[in-house]
């Protein structure tokens, strides 16, 4: 897929600049009158996408985009949920940190290479 081939050559700063102007561009937005979501200027966003970001470019062979994105999806969920009238009631942040416990417990310990 082309797409990912280009993620995964894209450098760190180019991906911070395009998270910039995504910001800029949808605050300019705001400031002209237009409604724009709250969500969508969110720092739940931008770890949402740093961590697919990061998980593209490792292959997701390391823990950390797995944790970005679950804790992203999470408080993006309950910004989206806020906005519409609804509250997340449940405890999902515990079971969330209990989940990445279980995981980090659980999980196989990563083969390093031998080098020559």
């Amino acid at each position: 897929m082309k797409i990912l081939e280009n993620i995964k050559n894209m450098s760190g700063k180019t991906f911070v600049g395009i998270i910039l102007l995504y910001l800029g561009l949808l605050l300019f937005v705001r400031d002209s009158g237009v409604y724009v979501a709250q969500w969508l200027t969110s720092w739940s966003l931008i770890l949402l996408a740093g961590g697919i970001f990061t998980g593209i470019r490792s292959a997701f062979s390391k823990p950390g985009p797995y944790l970005m994105i679950l804790f992203g999806t999470y408080f993006l969920a309950e910004s989206i949920l806020d906005e519409v009238g609804s509250v997340l009631d449940l405890p999902m942040f515990p079971v969330i940190i209990i989940a990445a416990g279980i995981y980090f417990m659980v999980r196989k310990p990563a083969v390093k290479a031998a080098h020559d």
